[in-house]
Formats: C-alpha cells, sequence, structure tokens
C-alpha cells in the first residue's frame, strides 16, 4: 500500500484532534435522518453571587464608651450618638453599593423610633440620609423597586405620606384622602381594647380618658387623631358616658362609629 504525503497529514490530523478532544459533538439525529434541535439550556438554580462589599469591610453597631453606641463601617465611625439604640433593620443593594435601613430607639414607652438610611460602596463614602418615621409610631416596611426604595410612613396631619430614597436623596409625597375609606382593622383593635375598654372597665371616669392612659396609649391616640379614616370627634365624650355606666358598647358598634365600617 502506497502511503501519500496527503494521506499522512489527514491521519496526523485526526489523532491531533482526537487526543485534544476538542471537536464539537454532530447534532443527534432521528431515525428519518432528520437533524433533532438541541435541548433549551437548563437555567442554573443556584444562588446568585453575593453583591460586592466596600474596601472597608461590614457596617456595624458597636458600644463606644466615649459616644454610647455608634454605627462603624471599618475603622470610619459613620453615625454615632450619645443615648438610645442603634439597629441595622434591613440591607438593600443597589448599583454596587449597599443601603442599610437603621432604626434609632430613644426608648421609653412614651418615644417614638425614627429610621434613616445608609448608603457606602466601593466607590462611595458612607451617606447618611435624613431621619424619619411614621407619625403613629408604627414600624415601617420598606419595599425595593425598580425606582427607589419606598417606605409607606401612613398619616400625618390627615394626608398620607410615602417616602422614596433613590440615588442618595429622599423625596417625600403626601397625598390627601379623596373618599372615606375605613381604617385598618388592627389600629381600630387597639383602640378598642387598649384604649377604650380598658379606661370604661378601670379607669377614673373623674379624669379625661387620655390622662388615664399610659404613655403608648397617648401616643397612638394622638397619632390616629391625624388620620382622616377615624372619627375621633366624639370619642373622650363616648368614652366617659360609657365609662360612668362602666360597660363598654360591643366592638361592632365601635367600629361603625369609630372606625368607619
Amino acid at each position: 500500500m502506497r502511503i501519500t504525503q496527503t494521506t499522512l497529514a489527514a491521519a496526523t490530523i485526526g489523532l491531533l484532534v482526537a487526543a485534544c478532544g476538542q471537536t464539537e459533538p454532530a447534532p443527534p439525529v432521528n431515525r428519518q435522518g432528520t437533524t433533532v434541535a438541541a435541548a433549551p439550556a437548563v437555567p442554573s438554580t443556584s444562588s446568585p453571587p453575593p453583591a460586592p462589599s466596600a474596601p472597608l469591610g461590614d457596617l456595624k453597631v458597636e458600644s463606644i464608651a466615649e459616644f454610647g453606641q455608634a454605627l462603624t463601617l471599618g475603622p470610619l465611625i459613620v453615625f454615632r450618638q450619645e443615648g438610645g439604640y442603634l439597629s441595622i433593620q434591613k440591607r438593600f443593594h443597589s448599583r454596587g453599593n449597599e443601603i442599610a435601613l437603621v432604626r434609632n430607639s430613644e426608648g421609653g414607652s412614651g418615644t417614638i423610633d425614627s429610621y434613616f438610611f445608609v448608603e457606602f460602596g466601593p466607590h462611595l463614602k458612607p451617606v447618611v440620609s435624613e431621619a424619619f418615621a411614621a407619625a403613629d409610631g408604627a414600624e415601617i416596611s420598606p419595599r425595593q423597586l425598580a425606582d427607589g426604595i419606598h417606605v409607606d410612613l401612613r398619616f400625618n396631619e390627615g394626608m398620607h405620606e410615602d417616602l422614596t430614597y433613590r440615588n442618595g436623596k429622599q423625596l417625600m409625597k403626601r397625598t390627601p384622602l379623596h373618599s372615606k375609606v375605613p381604617g385598618d382593622e388592627d389600629t381600630c383593635n387597639y383602640l378598642y381594647n387598649e384604649i377604650y375598654v380598658n379606661y370604661v372597665r378601670g379607669g377614673d371616669c373623674s379624669k379625661e380618658f387620655d390622662e388615664d392612659l399610659a404613655m403608648s396609649s397617648v401616643r397612638t391616640y394622638n397619632a390616629v387623631s391625624n388620620d382622616p379614616r377615624f372619627s375621633l370627634d366624639d370619642f373622650a365624650e363616648m368614652s366617659k358616658s360609657s365609662c360612668a355606666a362602666r360597660s363598654p358598647m360591643a366592638y361592632s358598634e365601635f367600629k361603625k362609629r369609630v372606625c368607619g365600617y
């Protein structure tokens, strides 16, 4: 058998390809000889990679004898105060930066907790936002949407307040109610059981009802008075009348008169 130069070259190429394993497999063919389309790739179910951290490290709450409590980022003191308690409530990520929601509790049943954002990243020094709070002292539940982080601050002076944090700035939107809507069940239940019923059954009827309440109840009542969904105009008179008889009205009647349903 005569081996030509062309035959040797072809054999050599075939051996090299087989050894390297770099040939792409031929597409599958069915029994009719028709090429079968490859199955679509199955998406990975693994968790997304963690967001990049700042070179200085992680944001932490630390106790510092000289200042009380402080937010620290590596060697930096981002925020400090002499009293109260700081806690990081939630963390968000945007544009490669981390945004932390921080809660500032002064302590005491008559105080309202405030909140603020701290944004930082590999190429951004820490930015601390202005503090904000829900007028009724309720805990907030921020949501991250495409256009920023939204915080429902409920009602203040008859207006619904919604705060948006975006790109280091805060925008407050205040919207009036255009129609009468009922108040939420949790607040209505609190007004009835913790304020109205407690005063009627065990309060000093010679005092105004708001003089015989715990500070936390007074704070809630004052905050709800800014909420147009509730009718508190005759709440004091209604409470004193029921207190004299030591007989609270049924919750169903209370909801109609006070909570709008």
